[in-house]
């Protein structure tokens, strides 16, 4: 079963936060900073699924009889599973746009 997972509010977000707080200046990237920045804490937001209702939820999946081959659920789950299927330049496009960098 592929669990494809929307927005998940979890310690991911801030952890991640955190993290890029402690690295040292990456001046490859300084132009990026900011949609790095702003991708550590995406799914954080308000409407983000807890990540305990996620779980179960997966597991009431999993445990069905016949448990389905795809299972997606979560803040934004139905835009990210038509981009997964999405041209790459189109990926890149929406990001960019959603992202604002």
């Amino acid at each position: 079963m592929t669990v494809a997972p929307g927005g998940t509010k979890s310690n991911l977000g801030s952890s991640s936060a955190a993290k890029y707080d402690q690295m040292h200046e990456w001046k490859y990237y300084k132009k990026y900073e900011e949609g790095l920045r702003a991708r550590t804490d995406i799914s954080q937001g308000p409407g983000a699924t807890p990540a305990e209702e996620l779980a179960k939820k997966v597991v009431a999946s999993v445990l069905k009889k016949n448990p389905p081959a795809w299972f997606a659920y979560g803040q934004f789950s139905a835009i990210l599973s038509m981009l997964y299927y999405a041209p790459l330049w189109f990926r890149d496009y929406f990001y960019k746009l959603v992202m604002k960098c």
